[in-house]
């Protein structure tokens, strides 16, 4: 049977049915479509020819079909799983169901026909969607321009994960009984409800116009109350310092318009609040993209939540360092981006102020937290040894993480086998001493001499062993027949290191081969990475300046990483190691995610 359209008078009944439908369902959102980011008669969708252009923009029949088709033809999208219309007489697929990764494509999700940067049906003018980082931070040299495109980064929110879990399905974890997600809900409802949320890209210093809604509270949104939708609510008092703008040496997230602490806050929603819903201390969140359930976080006692610094932090502007009970708390989102990063775990491309050094890439665990470059991340807000001290190496952290001498905030104890965790070698790794003589590691004591390389004079020289420890470790990786822990860096040129953990077939590093007297780069044949379920020594030496030493392979020497001993701290190296790596928070140095 033909269906034909004949003009206002079917948009007429459409608009009355619809009306019918919200009225009966007895929900009554916060504020109407029409002020909405999607209903909006100016900024609203639209969706492009050959959709008929007699429907103004912010219509409802722009994302609902009232009919199968109009004057005979189905509206397109009409191919592959976009045959439709959907559930909620959507144009397309609400959600597929698939896939269970990345990569997504526009039939996945209905929302992509129109977030997507190529072949949107959003008719002109073009609209982007950047990151937090750019739209709320500054970051100009972010260049994602669309929802789907950010989704399909290196880390994402998964959206089966997303739709199994706010919607209760079975294995998805614990769900906290969230009431407005029938199992044909997109999950992008899940933090937005597309009825009532606003364009807060466009004003991003007025929350009112916020576009997220609590899972809990769908039909409400969240932000736009003041102050107790905001950063300055009273379970924050004034603990929530903004981050720096980017490029900016005072003004403050999110619009980068004032240095103003308190008035920064103010434009911030509680992104705490909202993505505790989920990511909490009770809440079981399965992640098929880990092939684990996420770690749980108790905001109340995280250090970067609500829990206080030990004793002192060392940072940087716009924070300020000191001891007691300072108490900051800082919002999800200065540190991660709410829906994908080419980072991994959602970590923003810029944060403070500034771009981070490099990406920060997944481990080779479980867990993938090993091997990532933390210090990237860190660095934007702590202050690593080389500003404590001038004698200490850039992008260390061993007196934060040790030492109270230059106002670290020691979370760890002093115990020396604790740096074991930094880097290691198993006990039999042969170390080239002084006299070319080659000795275990595991027998190397403080006091011997080993050969270490200068390279600001170009020129090997002797070392002094000042510190020796061991631990046991569950998984080591050989590099040439060197069995090392993932963290160690090997020297791959002069003044830049690479984690083993990090190093590819084919990567080139520097060593010593056959009776050669000169660095040379040596060729890296696959690295193996091996699971210890009963744990293994690993043992590893602090030596005096020169902050290398050189193990042995199959047949080759390899020049790798240590810290200065005495330089930073006097004599404590020799008791405590202060200079191992340290990136995180966990005892092993790791970020919780």
């Amino acid at each position: 049977m033909k269906i034909t359209v004949h003009g206002d008078k079917m948009k007429r009944i459409f608009v009355l049915i619809v009306s019918f439908m919200f009225l009966g369902s007895g929900i009554a959102f916060a504020g109407t479509f029409t002020d909405s980011a999607h209903g909006n008669s100016s900024s609203g969708v639209k969706r492009k020819n050959p959709f008929p252009s007699e429907y103004s923009r912010g219509n409802c029949a722009h994302c609902h079909e009232q009919h199968a088709s109009i004057e005979g033809d189905e509206p397109t999208p009409d191919a592959n799983k976009a045959q439709g219309p959907d559930s909620f007489c959507l144009l397309a697929n609400n959600w597929s169901g698939l896939p269970t990764v990345k990569p997504y494509v526009q039939d996945d999700n209905s929302c992509f026909y129109c977030h997507t940067s190529s072949a949107t049906f959003q008719a002109l003018p073009s609209f982007f969607n950047y990151s937090y980082c750019r739209t709320f931070g500054g970051y100009s040299s972010d260049a994602t321009a669309s929802i789907m495109d950010t989704f399909n980064l290196t880390s994402y929110h998964n959206l089966y994960d997303l739709y199994r879990y706010i919607t209760g399905q079975s294995g998805s974890g614990s769900h906290p009984s969230f009431t407005d997600f029938p199992a044909s809900s997109s999950p992008c409802s899940g933090c937005h409800n597309v009825h009532i949320a606003k364009r807060n890209k466009a004003t991003p210093g007025n929350p009112s116009n916020t576009a997220i809604s609590r899972p809990s509270d769908h039909n409400n949104l969240w932000g736009d109350g003041s102050p107790d939708e905001r950063m300055t609510a009273t379970g924050y008092s004034a603990d929530y310092q903004p981050p720096q703008y980017y490029s900016s040496s005072s003004n403050l997230e999110p619009d980068g318009t004032s240095s103003d602490r308190a008035t920064q806050a103010g434009k911030t929603p509680d992104y705490n609040t909202f993505c505790i819903d989920c990511h909490n201390s009770t809440n079981t969140i399965w992640s098929t993209s880990l092939s684990r359930n996420l770690k749980t976080i108790n905001w109340d006692v995280e250090k970067h939540g609500k829990g206080d610094a030990d004793g002192y932090i060392t940072v940087d502007s716009p924070y300020t360092s000191g001891s007691g009970d300072l108490g900051y708390v800082l919002s999800c989102l200065d540190c991660h981006e709410p829906h994908g990063s080419s980072n991994a775990f959602l970590i923003r491309k810029e944060v403070n102020g500034a771009a981070l050094g490099a990406t920060i890439g997944y481990g080779t665990d479980a867990d993938k937290l090993d091997n990532a470059n933390w210090d990237y991340l860190c660095n934007r807000c702590h202050q690593d040894d080389a500003e404590l001290h001038s004698g200490c190496e850039a992008d260390n952290y061993g007196e934060i993480h040790h030492s109270t001498t230059y106002g670290g905030d020691p979370p760890y104890t002093t115990d020396i086998q604790n740096c074991g965790g930094c880097h290691s070698f198993t006990p039999e790794t042969p170390v080239m001493m002084h006299d070319n003589t080659l000795k275990p590691i595991g027998e190397i004591r403080e006091g011997d001499r080993v050969l270490s390389f200068d390279f600001d004079e170009n020129e090997f020289r002797t070392s002094e062993v000042v510190c020796v420890f061991s631990r046991f470790v569950e998984e080591t990786v050989n590099i040439n027949g060197v069995e090392t822990t993932s963290e160690h860096s090997f020297a791959v040129d002069k003044g830049r290191w690479v984690e083993a953990g990090m190093l590819k077939d084919g990567d080139t590093v520097l060593g010593l081969t056959g009776d050669t007297t000169e660095l040379e780069k040596i060729q890296l044949e696959k690295p193996v990475f091996s699971k210890h379920p009963e744990k293994v020594e690993v043992v590893d030496i602090t030596v005096m300046s020169a902050n290398n030493f050189f193990v042995l392979g199959r047949q080759d020497m390899f020049l790798v990483h240590n810290q200065e001993g005495y330089s930073c701290t006097s004599n404590q190296a020799q008791t405590t190691c202060t200079n191992c790596h340290y990136h995180g928070s966990e005892w092993s140095g790791r970020p919780t995610f």
